[in-house]
């Protein structure tokens, strides 16, 4: 039936190039000029979707597989993309222990969920009983410190579960394993409290002032222009500033206020005692009545200007560069009234917080190190331990015996060691969502019959070569039509060359892209259509949290694509791609359909 169906879409094709014409391979649809249509709009099946951010880690394929799931099965269910990922890449059921020296790290330090495909996720989950909600993940459904957190926990807890069952069969060796896990628990438990202890004591104070430096910091250094020599130097010397605990990078900036500037800084406002009193009074308040009073927020942003700048212009250039020729004294560029804001945003938060800022430090780790109890670990072993449980405390796991149960119980499965942890919950088959009547279907672009998947799907596509454009476009908008009128998502599988240079051609991902940033090959969902200036363009829900790779600045924008943004002027996770780029630089698109 969908031969036949692209076959009559074929024939038409020659109709549908004219204004915003689409069909579904029976019927000739005109779609007005600025109508949108969106799975995201009020009562449709995306409209409660929460925004995901596979951050660091291969997941794309079970990200979409998980949001157009939510689409097409009854009640939209928000679906567990993390355990949609470990059912595809460890095929569930199948991978176990006794296939030779197999690890849950591969060779090429991916993570074990690195790379997967749509229709072979939809089959893993239907074979091991059912989607998961998103409620059984530990990593999911809640807001992360750090994005990174979902890599570093798979690999290390990937690291440490090779340990584990390389002592399986070796009962004194594992119960030895397990009294270490437990010491080293016990310890970071110790020193957790002792932080916390600090962080309540700073609360109590008049003025915490590192939680008030971070956020007046945040505001200059998250705005540097790395590719600038002038960024490039500020942000070289606030690393010097502010030390080696602190990470000031293009693609990753954690700021970590030393003791040593908090008294510096400390015996600044000494000096200025009207600013000092300004803000105890106003904290004594218990309310931020100084944000509306546009004098105090400006004469306190100047003296915290006035402090940044002296501390900049004491450290000299890491080496010569253009900018520190033309202007050796690099300044603030960041207004008094926001340094102002953020400052005395930074004491409030400080004050209602839960000193999560606290326990990153990694001082937590280096105490626990050093401790005595700890000295009959081996430093491999210890850092192992110590690796894994850093991420757990960011996410707010609890650190007891029944984690040292979890992480130290060989199981016979990759899959079923990662869910116990990862995902409590996902291994009651009770417990998953009803998957049998859900079928896949994908079309490929160009010849991929040799493909033999997982799912044993039957080929569809082009037999030898490629498609031209304009049937791919065809068939790209017929899917797109049947599927987004029914309530449903799709997948679409791309090379996004086309997110950083828009005149990319890749000839549906078979011509190599040389010279351009971004990811090779990923899985995105399709999730509206709309019509605008005559041609059709296509809604895509991307993965990568709210940044979605979508340009906003001016000097970054892509003629192709249009942000979508929030109510608020912030991007939303999803963006609006011109149709002949799209298609040009798709290999597959993916649907769901119950039977």
């Amino acid at each position: 039936m969908m031969k036949l169906l692209v076959l009559s879409f074929l024939f038409m094709s020659a109709f549908v190039e004219a204004d915003c014409k689409m069909s579904n391979g029976r019927t000739l649809v005109s779609v007005p000029e600025n109508e949108e249509v969106s799975l995201f709009e009020s009562g449709k099946s995306l409209s409660g979707h929460k925004i995901q951010d596979q951050d660091g880690l291969g997941t794309c394929y079970a990200n979409t597989t998980s949001a157009v799931l939510k689409s097409v099965l009854p009640n939209n269910p928000d679906v567990s993309y993390v355990h949609a990922a470990l059912e595809s890449s460890t095929n569930g059921w199948m991978q176990n222990w006794s296939r030779g020296k197999n690890n849950y790290i591969k060779s090429d330090n991916n993570d074990l969920t690195y790379g997967g495909y749509f229709c072979d996720t939809v089959a893993a989950l239907k074979k091991s009983g059912g989607a998961c909600p998103v409620s059984h993940s530990i990593l999911e459904n809640k807001e992360l410190i750090d994005s990174n957190i979902q890599i570093e926990l798979m690999k290390n807890l990937g690291t440490y579960f090779d340990s584990v069952n390389k002592v399986r069969n070796d009962p004194e060796k594992l119960q030895n394993l397990k009294q270490n896990l437990a010491k080293v628990i016990n310890s970071v438990n110790m020193e957790r409290g002792k932080v916390i202890q600090a962080c309540e004591a700073e609360k109590r104070k008049e003025i915490p002032l590192k939680k008030a430096l971070e956020e007046a910091l945040s505001v200059e250094i998250f705005n540097i222009d790395f590719s600038d020599p002038c960024g490039k130097s500020e942000a070289e010397k606030f690393q010097k500033i502010l030390g080696e605990k602190s990470v000031i990078t293009e693609d990753r900036i954690k700021l970590v206020i030393p003791p040593s500037l908090e008294s510096e800084l400390n015996t600044f406002l000494e000096k200025n005692l009207d600013i000092k009193s300004g803000l105890i009074t106003n904290l004594k308040q218990n309310n931020d009545k100084s944000l509306e009073d546009m004098d105090f927020q400006s004469k306190l942003g100047s003296k915290i200007l006035d402090f940044l700048n002296n501390k900049l212009s004491s450290v000299p250039s890491i080496e010569k560069t253009d900018c520190s020729q033309e202007s050796p004294t690099r300044k603030i560029s960041t207004s008094p009234e926001e340094l102002g804001a953020a400052f005395y945003n930074g004491i409030l938060n400080q004050k209602s917080g839960v000193c999560d800022a606290y326990l990153e430090n990694s001082a937590i780790m280096e105490s626990v190190k050093d401790s005595n109890m700890n000295q009959c670990i081996s430093v491999t072993q210890l850092d192992e331990m110590l690796n894994v449980l850093m991420p757990l405390i960011k996410i707010g796991e609890t650190l007891d015996q029944s984690l040292v149960n979890k992480m130290n119980n060989p199981l016979s499965q990759y899959g079923k060691q990662f869910k116990e942890l990862l995902l409590p919950g996902c291994s009651e088959k009770s417990n998953l969502i009803d998957m049998k009547n859900i079928s896949c279907a994908s079309f490929s672009m160009c010849d991929n019959s040799q493909y033999l998947d997982m799912s044993n799907t039957t080929y569809t596509g082009p037999k030898g070569g490629c498609y031209d454009v304009g049937s791919a476009q065809a068939i790209v908008r017929m899917n797109v039509l049947n599927n987004i009128s029914s309530n449903r998502a799709l997948g679409i599988s791309v090379c996004t060359a086309f997110m950083d240079n828009p005149t990319v051609r890749t000839n549906f991902c078979k011509t190599p892209v040389k010279g351009v940033d971004g990811h090779s090959n990923h899985e995105m969902t399709i999730s509206g259509y709309r019509c605008k200036n005559g041609k059709v363009e296509y809604q895509l829900l991307n993965s990568w949290g709210k940044y979605s790779g979508c340009p906003v600045s001016d000097g970054e924008k892509n003629v192709a694509i249009e942000c979508s943004l929030d109510k608020e002027g912030n991007r939303d996770g999803k963006f609006w791609v011109k149709e002949a780029v799209l298609v040009d630089s798709t290999n597959e698109i993916s649907q769901l359909s119950s039977e």
